[in-house]
């Protein structure tokens, strides 16, 4: 009867396939129901690794206005997922975030570069010493 029902509801359309994020606990080995999430001491603040990478760019793919410049060219990224930087493939960016350039330096090797970053936190990545 379960089934039937079941199939009833997916002929009317009430029923999707979609993909949802699963909440999960690596300690039990299993996802997380919306009630265990919201049990009191579930969610605690923690210090997390993250990493912000920089992705040299290719002069030939860029547009124009940012091929012309002189030197290197990089996009940074911020991570909080450090360990899939070795599988990346690609690196995207968002039609809705203004970017502006930064002229700095490598850090390893101390030529100048021009750093790609959203604008909205050019401030917090160079510390408010920097030049758009």
């Amino acid at each position: 009867t379960v089934w039937w029902r079941l199939s009833q509801i997916y002929k009317k359309g009430l029923i999707y396939k979609g993909y949802t994020i699963q909440p999960y606990s690596p300690k039990a080995g299993t996802g997380l129901s919306s009630h265990e999430l919201n049990q009191p001491g579930t969610y605690q603040d923690v210090t997390d690794t993250t990493v912000t990478a920089m992705f040299k760019a290719k002069k030939e793919t860029l547009p124009a206005f940012l091929s012309e410049m002189e030197g290197e060219i990089f996009f940074i990224a911020w991570t909080t997922t450090p360990w899939t930087l070795p599988s990346n493939t690609a690196l995207t960016v968002g039609p809705k975030i203004e970017y502006v350039t930064v002229k700095t330096y490598n850090q390893y090797t101390f030529e100048p570069i021009t750093v790609v970053v959203a604008k909205d936190l050019a401030e917090k990545q160079f510390d408010k010493k920097f030049q758009k």
